[in-house]
């Protein structure tokens, strides 16, 4: 590694990793997520319930939202600084929504399908999400064995697990699955830091325009159920868009590529250029 990258990563991982709940246990506010409150004090039946009550509190501490065991079916936003969202294991919590880029523009303010599909939007500064799956389940595979011709298909199907949008910085992802196939992960804000990590999906599933350092993960390259010929890319793990003006964009440092049963060889490239 050159001198100039290992100093971009070092810049990446003090701008991200080294942020967290400054406070003392005692300073964060708690909110939890339950099946049942019983008049429990900040307490939620639902994720996206316990984010919006904690946009209120103005106190500028750390909050943590504590997601129990459990399956989550919702689409969730971020958008207070000082968020820590934790789950109870990456194998126990999952949260999940199954939107699609082909009509999922009514979830985005400028009515953009791709970013629109997210299960989970991070759109603040200093946000941590731990300990948990976020996972697309839009049918990828039954759209992709479609013929082109077949008015079923759906022709944008772009759905995505996570979206750090424009406004997200200093975003630590540490021990969480990121789950899905056509563009999983979009880094589409300033500084984020994947670590301890699983992140699956084929076409171009981790892309975008952010400073993202990918390190000591597990990145799985799925199926496809579409028809190629023999010897062609049927998939590209990055997608990247930087800009001129950065210095990085997508880093993947100390981990493994990997891919699902049914991944044939050579049919996935590391990356291509992406320009929106």
């Amino acid at each position: 590694m050159n001198r100039s990258v290992a100093l971009l990563l070092t810049l990446l991982l003090a701008g991200c990793a080294s942020h967290g709940p400054a406070e003392t246990p005692t300073d964060m506010t708690r909110y939890q997520v339950r099946q049942t409150c019983g008049g429990r004090l900040n307490c939620f039946t639902g994720i996206q319930a316990a984010l919006d009550a904690s946009e209120r509190d103005v106190s500028q501490l750390w909050i943590r939202v504590d997601v129990p065991a459990g399956d989550f079916h919702e689409k969730v936003t971020i958008r207070r600084s000082r968020v820590h969202l934790q789950g109870a294991g990456l194998k126990r919590t999952r949260l999940h929504f199954d939107a699609v880029a082909q009509d999922a523009g009514r979830f985005h303010r400028d009515r953009w399908g791709t970013a629109g599909s997210a299960t989970l939007t991070i759109n603040a500064d200093q946000v941590t999400v731990s300990g948990m799956m976020v996972a697309n389940t839009f049918d990828y595979l039954a759209n992709d064995a479609l013929q082109d011709s077949d008015p079923r298909k759906i022709a944008n199907s772009q759905a995505l697990a996570v979206l750090l949008d424009v406004r997200s910085d200093r975003v630590l992802l540490d021990q969480v699955a990121l789950v899905g196939y056509q563009d999983t992960l979009f880094g589409n804000g300033k500084r984020a830091l994947v670590r301890n990590s699983f992140i699956s999906g084929n076409v171009d599933f981790i892309f975008g325009n952010g400073q993202l350092l990918i390190v000591d993960s597990t990145i799985e390259s799925r199926r496809r159920t579409a028809v190629f010929k023999l010897g062609e890319f049927q998939s590209f793990i990055v997608a990247p868009s930087t800009q001129l003006s950065q210095p990085m964009g997508i880093v993947i440092y100390r981990s493994r590529l990997t891919r699902e049963p049914g991944v044939p060889d050579g049919s996935v490239g590391l990356g291509r250029p992406w320009h929106p």
